[in-house]
């Protein structure tokens, strides 16, 4: 997992529909928004994958 989050919904925050925030400023920001009354962002977490070729490569190094 890499702790980044995709905004679906902004919100009352300042974020855009799209941007990747770390986990931490996305707690914060809407800790910040709720404390206030305004509506919380959404957003679904982001996860690293390792293709096929990678772990392939990755394999073949740490056998060397």
């Amino acid at each position: 997992m890499s702790g980044k989050v995709r905004i679906d919904d902004p919100g009352d925050t300042g974020f855009l529909i799209g941007e990747l925030v770390s986990r931490k400023e996305s707690y914060e920001e809407n800790a910040k928004v709720q404390f206030e009354g305004g509506r919380q962002a959404q957003g679904s977490p982001l996860y690293r994958y390792i293709y096929k070729g990678q772990f392939l490569r990755y394999a073949r190094q740490s056998l060397i």
